[in-house]
């Protein structure tokens, strides 16, 4: 089991890391085909294409620099389930703000599967 843990931990770290690289096709290549992402909202995005599209807007700089910190992770080694509470910042052309949230992945063959994200309403 410490295996898998250690592995769930590394795919978590390098799927943020493609964030923070503001990397949108790196992003995308860590989904599964067959994926759902669920954005803080509620909407709900299918499949890789549809994914890809959804965080073009974040990914491209539209909204400013970005860079997610991790605070805490937590595995479910046996499900290949992670939760990661995490906080924002972004910068918008000296306009600095932050935003907390968590995200919930589900990995499956090394790919995330379900990926369900939820964040603190200032």
């Amino acid at each position: 089991m410490a295996e898998k843990r250690k592995e769930l931990i590394r795919l978590t770290e390098k799927f943020v890391t493609a964030f923070n690289k503001m990397d949108l096709n790196e992003v995308a290549d860590s989904f599964a085909e067959n994926s759902i992402y669920e954005d803080s909202k509620g909407n709900r995005f299918y499949g890789k294409l549809e994914i890809k599209k959804a965080f073009e807007p974040l990914l491209s700089g539209q909204m400013g620099q970005i860079h997610f910190e991790g605070d805490d992770i937590f595995v479910e080694e046996e499900s290949g389930k992670v939760m990661t509470s995490w906080t924002l910042s972004i910068d918008l052309k000296g306009n600095k703000s932050k935003i907390k949230g968590l995200d919930l992945l589900k990995f499956v063959n090394g790919k995330v599967l379900e990926k369900i994200a939820y964040r603190k309403q200032n």
